[in-house]
């Protein structure tokens, strides 16, 4: 069972629990608007896995935690791996397969749209949500090196995103490194948010998915250098704050 000896205040957030799930479910349920069978599924799979704590939520939410822990990074990518869990997920539900072939299905500019629009309402979730983060943190009696870290990882967060909806406004096709970038988003670096509300994140996994999120985001702003990349692999060893 996961903990909840965390953020009170913020575990039972639908967006925090949403992080665990590697699947636009409340985009495509504002594109289902007009298909009675489909949309029924969607919101059925919204009621189980953001709304309710249902045994299917405690299932995925071990599986997403155990990929998040992972050597699974977007520098050294095991697309057999990711493709594992993919299938693993799909067992777990099968409503996830129903969701794939729905996304399959579409077009090249729908499809980009739909996570458009999955990134803008998450970049807006994120933002809104930022003040009641820092408040508990805050409010927290020690700190420790998640504590210490969480935020800017938050902030990076966020700008990845925001970097992505850039980049899906400018073209109506997905092209690969946004293709790459959201699996990742989906299935590792936004559980890393979800962990920590959930004090389920170990401090090593924090120090490694933040310097890969950082380098991430470093190269989407600036020409990478074996030099940078050396920097952020010391980060990977050193605690942000002392004993």
């Amino acid at each position: 069972m996961i903990s909840v000896s965390g953020m009170y205040s913020l575990y039972e957030n639908e967006f925090f629990k949403s992080l665990i799930i590697p699947k636009p479910l409340n985009s495509i349920e504002k594109k289902l608007k007009k298909n009675h069978s489909s949309i029924k599924v969607v919101k059925g799979m919204i009621k189980d896995y953001i709304k309710e704590n249902s045994e299917l939520y405690e299932d995925l939410a071990e599986m997403m935690l155990e990929l998040m822990r992972s050597e699974i990074s977007f520098e050294e990518p095991n697309e057999l791996k990711l493709k594992e869990y993919g299938e693993k997920i799909k067992e777990l539900d099968k409503r996830f397969k129903y969701v794939d072939h729905f996304i399959d299905k579409m077009s090249e500019s729908n499809k980009s749209a739909l996570w458009r629009d999955y990134v803008l309402e998450s970049i807006s979730n994120l933002k809104k949500l930022r003040v009641d983060v820092v408040k508990e943190i805050k409010n927290k009696e020690a700190w420790n090196t998640n504590d210490a870290l969480f935020v800017s990882y938050y902030d990076l967060y966020t700008k990845l995103l925001s970097s992505i909806a850039i980049d899906l406004a400018k073209s109506k096709k997905l092209n690969n490194r946004d293709t790459v970038v959201l699996a990742f988003v989906s299935f590792i670096y936004q559980v890393v948010i979800y962990a920590y509300i959930r004090d389920e994140l170990d401090e090593r996994i924090m120090l490694r998915r933040f310097s890969e999120l950082r380098l991430i985001v470093l190269n989407a702003t600036e020409k990478s250098s074996n030099g940078r990349k050396a920097l952020v692999d010391i980060l990977k060893d050193i605690p942000p704050i002392s004993e």
